[in-house]
């Protein structure tokens, strides 16, 4: 089975998305309904900046797999950084806001829990011949790593016992 970003990324989309939903729905349990909306933008616009890393992710791996190696470490640093600087621009907005239109708390809550729950939870949805791990946000694909250890041992050892001896 080949691997697809794609695939991968449109899930975790769906999984933010439905943990902001259920974010935005748990407080407007516990806030009254003039609290509600400000926490449930600060929860839209928490998932909304993930989404939007997650995405810029996708493109950056993809123009990163045409570089070579020094050319693509340097590029991910650099967009890494930049997604850093988004969320901080983003919640330096939310704390300018905060109160009449936003709430911090809210936002907080989506920009911290989404990310890594939609993260952690790819190893439920993903094929399970497929090792893929999503740490942050990155994925790495490949077939099992303990198999391709095994594969390269008899490789090696089948090699070695063809040798004529002298």
């Amino acid at each position: 089975m080949e691997f697809s970003m794609n695939a991968v990324v449109n899930k975790m989309i769906l999984i933010i998305s439905l943990i902001a939903l259920a974010l935005a729905i748990g407080g407007y349990v516990f806030y009254t309904s003039t609290e509600a909306i400000p926490f449930a933008v600060g929860v839209a616009m928490g998932a909304g900046v993930n989404i939007i890393k997650i995405l810029w992710l996708r493109v950056s791996i993809s123009k990163a797999i045409t570089m070579d190696a020094n050319a693509a470490t340097i590029h991910l640093k650099m967009q890494y950084f930049l997604r850093l600087m988004l969320t901080f621009a983003v919640l330096v907005l939310a704390g300018l806001l905060h109160g009449t239109y936003v709430n911090l708390i809210g936002m907080a809550l989506a920009l911290v829990l989404t990310m890594p729950i939609a993260t952690y939870s790819m190893r439920l949805f993903l094929p399970k011949d497929e090792h893929v791990e999503a740490i942050n946000g990155a994925f790495v694909a490949s077939s099992s790593p303990t198999q391709d250890a095994i594969d390269q041992i008899n490789a090696i050892a089948s090699s070695e016992t063809d040798k004529p001896t002298e």
